[in-house]
């Protein structure tokens, strides 16, 4: 009986130090914030192509003196994601803390509804409660107003062409509880046909989370097949080869004349295996980008040393040298920005490359590596591109440094160096590519349904010889 007291009382505590509520002192969230934006001056090629250094020192002035004696390491990771992404480059950032994380999968609950915002408006859309109605206009949630709860849209990290009222829209809920939490009861105060009510909602079952596979591949007509590529991240390359091997092969044995690439969904991860898949479909040669800004650093060796060159490994140091970016990253003074101009890139040839019609569906979700394989597939000009624009623009920040606040333990990164797509210019810079023919995307929820559509374009581009 004791024992088994005492394991209860240990567990207990175990629950409580887990939900319990880690605090730092002001001067230790100060000096936190002033770590990050240090590390970002030394890193980060242009800190300030959004920003003014003026504005984003009123700023970072402003946040240092809403800090009381003492800020909880929550409160002060929605400070630090907010004041990371004013930045803007998609790349640079602090994450919200584990601990807000957990917590939001532990509640497995959600908002009973979506939203959808229009102009300085949210409105109630597709309710699962009998309390709301489609298009009721939401003044305010716990007494949180709209104002407020649209400036959830800080915490969304992305450039500053990213559309973060999309990401919003579709991660309500989510972002809701990062910002301000909820419990199991919310109250709603909303308009409806020119009456304000307050409205007692409850939190649904969050529906359990199914992992996309990585890349998966279906055929949705005789001929019309679809790759789908979720993510260009922690991919094994021998088995990511093998697939492509069996599809490719696959799609030949059944003479099959259409291809489509999904990438929608794909957020990034390694552009190498965007490069892989090029000559399956016929891509003899790529570029991703017309040029690199890269600035080399103290915090940037430091990171790359410790990484990547392991202590047995030194007296080999000085050899990285003969390596172009070896020399750049490593051996130039701090502070200093190599302009790397890039040429065309030659692929190894596949035995089952295919030749056929080849179209690529992209969404604002596609973005990294994801974005740079629709650049190098425009680029070639191998076939066409339907859906969204991409989520990111022609110019931008990529490969960041980890950066650990040392008070906080909060995670984050700054980038180092500046891209330019190929076909990159002045007038273009911050815009984000397009697709050929556009598709609203919300209007295919059904996948049947976007399949019947993609099939319709298809038929209709052999038909009149391509879609230009």
């Amino acid at each position: 009986m004791k024992k088994n007291i005492f394991i209860l009382i240990l567990l207990l505590g175990i629950i409580t130090k887990s939900n319990s509520q880690k605090y730092i002192s002001r001067q230790e969230a100060i000096n936190d914030i002033d770590f990050f934006f240090d590390q970002a001056e030394q890193i980060h090629p242009n800190l300030y192509f959004s920003i003014s250094k003026d504005d984003l020192d009123k700023i970072i002035s402003k946040e240092k003196e809403n800090i009381n004696d003492s800020i909880s390491i929550d409160n002060f990771s929605r400070k630090m994601t907010v004041l990371a992404n004013l930045i803007g480059d998609g790349h640079t950032n602090v994450y919200l803390s584990k601990n807000l994380r957990n917590l939001y999968y532990a509640e497995k609950t959600q908002l009973p509804f979506e939203i959808r915002i229009t102009g300085d408006k949210i409105f109630v859309k597709n309710p699962v409660t009998s309390q709301l109605k489609d298009n009721d206009n939401i003044l305010s949630i716990n007494n949180i107003p709209t104002n407020k709860l649209l400036k959830l849209k800080k915490l969304v990290i992305g450039d500053i062409n990213t559309p973060k009222i999309k990401e919003i829209e579709k991660y309500f809920s989510y972002y809701l509880f990062m910002g301000y939490g909820f419990t199991d009861t919310i109250s709603l105060n909303i308009k409806r046909n020119g009456n304000r009510l307050t409205k007692p909602v409850t939190l649904s079952k969050r529906k359990k989370y199914v992992k996309r596979k990585k890349y998966s591949f279906t055929y949705i007509a005789d001929s019309v097949g679809v790759l789908t590529i979720n993510s260009f991240s922690g991919i094994h390359k021998k088995r990511y080869i093998h697939f492509l091997d069996s599809v490719f092969n696959d799609i030949k044995m059944k003479k099959v004349n259409n291809l489509i690439i999904d990438v929608r969904n794909n957020g990034g991860g390694n552009s190498y295996y965007g490069a892989l898949l090029l000559p399956y479909v016929n891509v003899e040669k790529y570029r991703f980008n017309q040029k690199y800004f890269i600035k080399t650093s103290k915090p940037e060796k430091k990171y790359i040393r410790k990484r990547f060159i392991k202590w047995y490994l030194y007296p080999l140091y000085p050899f990285a040298y003969f390596s172009k970016m070896g020399r750049i990253l490593l051996f130039k003074k701090n502070g200093t920005i190599t302009e790397l101009q890039l040429e065309d890139e030659y692929l190894k040839p596949v035995e089952n490359s295919f030749n056929g019609n080849v179209y690529v569906l992209t969404s604002s979700n596609t973005y990294s590596a994801a974005a740079d394989f629709v650049v190098a597939f425009r680029y070639v000009n191998r076939g066409h591109i339907i859906g969204e624009a991409i989520g990111q623009p022609y110019c931008g920040f990529i490969d960041k440094i980890p950066v650990h606040l040392p008070n906080s333990e909060l995670q984050g990164g700054v980038s180092f160096k500046k891209y330019e797509y190929i076909g990159a210019n002045k007038d273009n810079c911050n815009q984000r590519l397009k697709p050929d023919i556009k598709i609203d995307f919300e209007k295919y929820k059904e996948k049947e349904r976007l399949n019947k559509e993609l099939i319709e374009i298809i038929t209709n581009a052999n038909r009149i010889g391509g879609l230009d």
